[in-house]
């Protein structure tokens, strides 16, 4: 399946999530949390739940649109493994397929990213008074960071030179 059909099935999926479950989180959400999992900065519902959307669909979808136009306008700006390959004329239209198709990967990792917040938060001021379990942070950090370090690795192997490419 590709990037950008899962990334829209997850933002589905956080929307719908996200509107059934807002109006359980008290009317002024705990959205920060201090290293022992004390609440220490707050924002209404409503300002939780735009933040909520930009980080998950308007960051990704701003990455991916800056990707768009620069692989159309400027593609010398984007870069790739092995640049002066995959950007030549020869291997141009593909490079430039390749590196806009797991853009969306990335997008992935962030909506997904942000639902695994809500659903920490979720979680969190559900206590009196608001707590994130350190294992709920250790997740919010370690999800987002393995999946950069696969996304990055497969990046890499996605354009490694082609076979008889010159080194």
């Amino acid at each position: 399946m590709r990037g950008a059909t899962i990334f829209w099935i997850v933002v589905a999926i956080g929307v719908v999530v996200v509107a059934g479950t807002l109006d359980v989180l008290p009317p002024t959400v705990a959205t920060h949390f201090d290293a022992a999992g004390t609440a220490n900065g707050w924002s209404s519902r409503r300002g939780y739940a735009i933040v909520l959307a930009v980080i998950g669909v308007g960051l990704p979808l701003l990455i991916v649109g800056v990707v768009g136009v620069f692989a159309r306008r400027a593609p010398q700006w984007i870069n790739l493994p092995h640049r002066e390959i995959w950007l030549a004329e020869l291997h141009r239209a593909e490079g430039i397929a390749r590196a806009r198709e797991h853009i969306w990967w990335l997008a992935c990792v962030l909506a997904m990213t942000a639902l695994g917040t809500h659903f920490a938060l979720l979680g969190a001021n559900t206590q009196q008074p608001p707590r994130l379990p350190l294992a709920a942070a250790l997740g919010l950090i370690a999800f987002p960071l393995g999946c950069l370090v696969m996304w990055a690795v497969t990046w890499h192997r996605l354009f490694r030179a082609p076979p008889g490419s010159p080194p």
